[in-house]
């Protein structure tokens, strides 16, 4: 399979091309997103969630850490430093993760809402630091009135890390 024998390579900056690092055996599927946790490289594909730790291709260690879920590259993963630690939230067609070592599903609670906007099609994902928050923008088409017409929209979904309650904020039209 593939250039690099059925092997995703993923190359750091600062590496040279020639450097590559195989994250899981057999599984030739894209790179969807990346960001950092505790100094680590996390690499997200489809369906896994890698941690790459090390400085150099000598001592590169990959830790397979969730196979079960993974990003579908619908925004880039946010990294938020809190006082209760580092975390990197993310989104899948099934809705939002945090990451803090391991993938946990975080949007139990507006299941019904993601779900009336057609799900987790379209999503850009921003943290408001100094208000503790990360905000979940999901564009698509609700269904509306009791006839359940469909219409477009664009809604925040906000989480305050300090509470731990979700918020929700509709716009009309674009923005």
């Amino acid at each position: 399979g593939g250039p690099h024998g059925g092997r995703t390579p993923a190359i750091a900056q600062g590496w040279p091309t020639n450097n590559v690092i195989s994250l899981v055996e057999n599984d030739a599927s894209s790179v969807t997103g990346m960001s950092t946790w505790r100094g680590n490289l996390v690499v997200f594909k489809k369906d896994s969630v890698t941690v790459l730790r090390g400085t150099n291709i000598e001592d590169m260690t990959v830790v397979e850490q969730n196979s079960s879920v993974g990003h579908t590259g619908l925004s880039q993963p946010v990294g938020v430093t809190t006082s209760e630690g580092e975390y990197i939230f993310f989104a899948n067609s099934r809705g939002f993760y945090v990451w803090s070592g391991n993938a946990e599903y975080i949007s139990g609670p507006i299941e019904r809402r993601l779900r009336d906007h057609g799900g987790v099609k379209d999503c850009i994902i921003a943290s408001h630091p100094d208000k503790n928050q990360v905000w979940f923008q999901v564009r698509g088409e609700e269904k509306v009135g009791d006839d359940k017409q469909a219409r477009s929209s664009s809604t925040w979904f906000v989480l305050d890390l300090t509470r731990k309650q979700w918020s929700e904020f509709q716009f009309g039209g674009e923005f």
